[in-house]
């Protein structure tokens, strides 16, 4: 068809008018985000349906220089998705750095990466072609597949990835970071699921305009400060790969268009143009003259800051969380103390530092030690004591002390007796009465009997004594062999078998002691020994005389009351007369004196037990 001049004018008209109309009806105004469409296919473009890829990507880098691609960080673009062209703003796959070593995308027709990194996402944290942008068949938003890629934190440090605060909130649970949105530096935002992307999103330019789903439209095609715009103006008044920025301030455009302010590991802000280091994150440090905060002070070396070092040398310390943690301070080792001094993962009987000093034992149920003679002192290693041992007690010669001296001898009581018949009285039987005579009396004296008698017999016994001198003693006792146990203060169960202990090696004997009766273990020769003894004796002393009698006294016996008692011949003591003559009366008295003793033999008597108490078992080898 030929267009006239005055159908071009109406044409013209026409879609003047009809572009007012437009905007009224659906309200669109300079500066607003455009409304998403509902999802309609924009396969006629050759995009396969995607929804706003035309025209940025060859003048401001925004798209893929194909209608209808709403979001560009799919294919593991370096620069947060901006665009999948190689070619077409400077910003797409071709600059993408990959640290995984497997290249940079390649692209189809409509700009999504297919190469190498397609599938596996960059490692650098940031890059990964996994977004909330993925659309379903229907033109709605996808959520976000989580991402299941490999665990790549241990502490906090490890989850400070490119453009989250400095102090801002991070943390590394099971092995995978979690950066909230809120901790990301102001223009960048989290718009993945990948746990190796931190705040990878610009969201300063047209694809990601203030949020992570915000796309610009053609008709404002800039973002500025998180609105889509159609010019930039102060404070942002130049244009960068459609973002407006202010160079003097932006360290992402500083001085110039993608001037980027990088420190590694360290904020970066811009001033007048220029680029200064801030502040190291969390878990780095600035230790060498280079730029950034190359140094992760997480090592024995720099410990929470440069150049504090952690432990020292010999020590098993660690300080992987950024906090110094020393479980061993090396330095001698001791050999009883169950501890591994000297941090070289052998502890007392095992470490070879005791080897000379330290031996393994079977000690249990006894006490170790050694033996010395009971005058000598206990060796340095054995200075916990012991009791003296000792065997074949010996009570000594017992009760001693006693002497005596002779006395006198006595010879009352004297029992006189009457028969009424001579047989009677020559047999000793019948007796029809008699009298005790307690004194030897030198005057005659009478005694009237009730019945006549015709005999008598006199009898009795004579008692010679000794004097005790002296106080009896009984003997100390003593032991027949004794012998001092030394025990070991010091010993550990660590470094030896089962049912060993790490004692002091001894340099004589070693012993095992034990109360009671006990065996020894195999290789020990025992022996019953003695603590102390108990002793219940008592001692007295007993004296026997002898050299004394009453041979010499003589009783005079007469048959009446008075007078001299010399009627009848005498009798010893012990005889009698045996008349014929019955007597009513009886007169007596006595002549001559006893025999004192002439010596005593003494006699120490002992009663009670002399008992070894407290039994030991002692086994040396």
């Amino acid at each position: 068809m030929v267009l006239t001049p005055t159908r071009r004018w109406l044409l013209a008209f026409g879609l003047f008018f009809a572009t007012a109309s437009c905007n009224g009806l659906f309200d669109i105004e300079e500066g607003l985000a455009w409304p998403t469409d509902g999802g309609h296919s924009d396969s006629t473009q050759g995009d396969g349906g995607n929804r706003l890829d035309a025209s940025y990507d060859a003048t401001r880098g925004a798209s893929d220089g194909v209608t209808g691609d709403r979001d560009d960080a799919k294919s593991g673009d370096s620069t947060g998705g901006r665009s999948d062209s190689p070619t077409a703003d400077g910003r797409g796959d071709a600059a993408s750095v990959d640290i995984n070593g497997m290249g940079p995308d390649s692209v189809n027709s409509d700009g999504k990466g297919i190469g190498p990194d397609s599938a596996a996402g960059d490692a650098s944290g940031g890059r990964e072609d996994v977004s909330v942008d993925q659309r379903d068949a229907g033109g709605e938003f996808d959520a976000a597949t989580r991402d299941t890629g490999p665990t790549n934190c241990v502490t906090e440090a490890d989850c400070v990835g490119p453009h989250v605060r400095t102090g801002a909130p991070v943390s590394c649970m099971a092995g995978r970071c979690i950066v909230p949105d809120t901790s990301c530096l102001t223009g960048w935002g989290h718009c993945t699921n990948n746990d190796l992307e931190f705040c990878e999103t610009d969201l300063t330019s047209p694809s990601h305009c203030g949020m992570c789903t915000q796309v610009c439209p053609t008709t404002l095609p800039l973002c500025k400060a998180g609105s889509c715009v159609s010019r930039c103006m102060s404070p942002t008044p130049t244009e960068c790969g459609g973002s407006c920025v202010d160079t003097a301030t932006d360290p992402q455009h500083c001085g110039m268009c993608n001037s980027v302010c990088e420190f590694p590991n360290a904020e970066a802000t811009c001033a007048a143009g220029k680029c200064t280091m801030g502040v190291c994150k969390p878990g780095y440090g600035d230790c060498t003259s280079g730029a950034g905060c190359e140094t992760r002070v997480n090592t024995l070396t720099h410990c929470a800051q440069c150049n504090k070092p952690c432990g020292a040398t010999g020590d098993i310390a660690s300080c992987d969380t950024g906090t110094c943690v020393i479980s061993c301070v090396r330095k001698p080792e001791e050999c009883f103390n169950n501890q591994d001094d000297d941090c070289d993962g052998a502890t007392d009987c095992a470490d070879s530092d005791c080897a000379a000093v330290a031996v393994c034992e079977p000690v249990s149920g006894f006490t170790f030690g050694t033996t010395v003679e009971q005058t000598i002192n206990c060796p340095a290693a054995f200075s916990g004591g012991g009791p003296v041992l000792q065997s074949g007690l010996d009570p000594g010669s017992g009760c001693t002390g006693c002497g005596c001296t002779p006395g006198v001898t006595e010879c009352t009581p004297i029992s006189l007796h009457l028969y009424p018949t001579q047989s009677d009285c020559l047999a000793g039987t019948n007796s029809n009465q008699g009298i005790e005579i307690t004194q030897l009396t030198t005057t005659c004296a009478g005694v009237g009997f009730q019945f006549p008698w015709t005999g008598y017999q006199i009898g009795g016994s004579f008692n010679q004594t000794c004097a005790t001198t002296g106080a009896p003693k009984l003997s100390t006792p003593t032991w027949a062999n004794s012998t001092k146990f030394c025990a070991a203060p010091s010993s550990s169960s660590s470094g030896c078998s089962a049912g060993n202990v790490c004692v002091p090696k001894p340099t004589g004997l070693a012993c095992l002691l034990a109360a009671g009766s006990v065996s020894c273990p195999t290789g020990f020769t025992s022996q019953q020994l003695y603590t102390s003894y108990s002793d219940t004796r008592v001692c007295s002393c007993a004296c026997t005389a002898s050299g004394g009698n009453c041979d010499d006294v003589v009783i005079r016996v007469s048959t009446g009351m008075s007078g001299n008692c010399d009627d009848f011949t005498g009798a010893h003591l012990g005889s009698g007369a045996c008349g014929q003559t019955e007597y009513t009366q009886f007169g007596y008295k006595f002549e001559g004196a006893p025999g004192n003793p002439t010596s005593c033999t003494t006699t120490n008597e002992q009663q009670g037990m002399l008992t070894p108490t407290g039994p030991q078992t002692l086994c040396c080898r």
